[in-house]
């Protein structure tokens, strides 16, 4: 949940420095009052830049340099930074405090991509996740590759608790920490704690301004497109109409068409039912040798029963079960030779396969 609001906070800044933008510096000036930011940039252990923004055209930047944070000089440009009418103070980290890597990572929605970060944390980079701070910036989202492309920012956690604590100990709690990309503070990054965090104010005059002006851009997209969508949904209400009175021929079409394949159904299995017991004597024909005589044959679903002489009725059980038809070729009593020695008497038993007779046979 922290992070969706985090998101919505930083679209919505985003937004308001998007429309301030598009307003004339002069007036500006004029409902945003003579509030301002002031940045300080972290560049070393013993060095440390303030950038004043907002009030003057020309943003203003002093160097100071020292050897602990009980320098006097250092000391001294914290006290007056705190007398200044600053609304908004940001320490920016120097590449000497914090780590950037790009990393590739699965296609995610926006609102999951910092619990993943978080989950992979020990294996993209060499510190533990107790040990830091880490935020994130999206460069490419790849929909065909499924993969995103993400500048990773790392900060160890007892250098920003340690520089924000001693801010504090000034009476200074900066907005944001966040990092100098290209020696400019990045303003979509927040390296502090989560529970820090706060929400910027920002010019409250200005804020006004650009409410009412997106309040007017909200109500204007909502009601020039009304006409349009109502011609819309006329013209969807007709097509309706057309397609129902279309589905209704097309039911009576198909009710009709399922009638007639029934009908056929039905007469291909009249016809295969009557064929079946002549293709089953003429598959036997072919398959009894010349030596054998059939007397007698009773025909079932699935099962034939034969009587009949042979003088080897034993090699008809393997000549039989050759036919692809035709399995389990079974003596169900002996064989009884003749008193002459000839020929032998027997009775066979063979199942066969028979051929569904249709797709849709019950």
């Amino acid at each position: 949940m922290g992070i969706l609001v985090g998101s919505v906070l930083s679209f919505f800044s985003w937004w308001r420095a998007e429309l301030a933008s598009l307003i004339p510096e002069p007036v500006r000036r004029r409902f945003g009052g003579p509030h301002r930011q002031s940045v300080i940039c972290l560049n070393s252990p013993t060095s440390i830049s303030f950038r004043d923004i907002g009030e003057e055209p020309d943003a203003s930047c002093r160097l100071v340099e020292f050897t602990d944070v009980k320098d006097k000089k250092l000391q001294s440009s914290l006290a007056k930074l705190k007398t200044t009418k600053v609304t908004r103070i940001v320490l920016a980290l120097s590449h000497r405090f914090v780590v950037r890597k790009r990393i590739t990572l699965p296609l995610v929605p926006h609102a999951k991509i910092a619990a993943m970060i978080k989950f992979e944390l020990e294996r993209l980079t060499p510190f533990k996740v107790e040990d830091i701070y880490f935020d994130f910036h999206l460069v490419d989202r790849d929909e065909e590759q499924k993969r995103l492309q993400v500048d990773l920012f790392v900060a160890r956690r007892s250098d920003v608790d340690f520089w924000n604590s001693a801010l504090r100990s000034f009476g200074i709690s900066p907005k944001r920490i966040t990092a100098l990309v290209d020696d400019e503070p990045a303003d979509f990054l927040n390296l502090l704690a989560p529970g820090e965090r706060e929400v910027v104010a920002g010019r409250q005059g200005l804020s006004v301004t650009l409410v009412c002006a997106t309040c007017i851009l909200i109500a204007a997209n909502i009601y020039l497109p009304f006409y349009s969508l109502n011609a819309e949904r006329d013209a969807l209400s007709a097509q309706v109409l057309t397609l129902r009175e279309r589905m209704k021929v097309l039911t009576t079409v198909r009710s009709r068409v399922d009638e007639y394949q029934a009908m056929l159904d039905f007469t291909h299995q009249l016809n295969v039912s009557a064929a079946q017991p002549i293709m089953v004597i003429n598959e036997l024909t072919k398959k009894v040798p010349d030596h054998t005589w059939i007397y007698e044959l009773d025909y079932s679903p699935e099962k034939i029963r034969i009587s009949g002489q042979s003088e080897d009725a034993s090699s008809l059980v393997s000549l039989i079960e050759a036919s692809p038809m035709f399995h389990s070729a079974e003596f169900p009593s002996a064989v009884v030779r003749d008193q002459g020695g000839l020929t032998e008497q027997f009775i066979m038993q063979i199942d066969f396969q028979s051929k569904p007779t249709s797709p849709e046979t019950n």
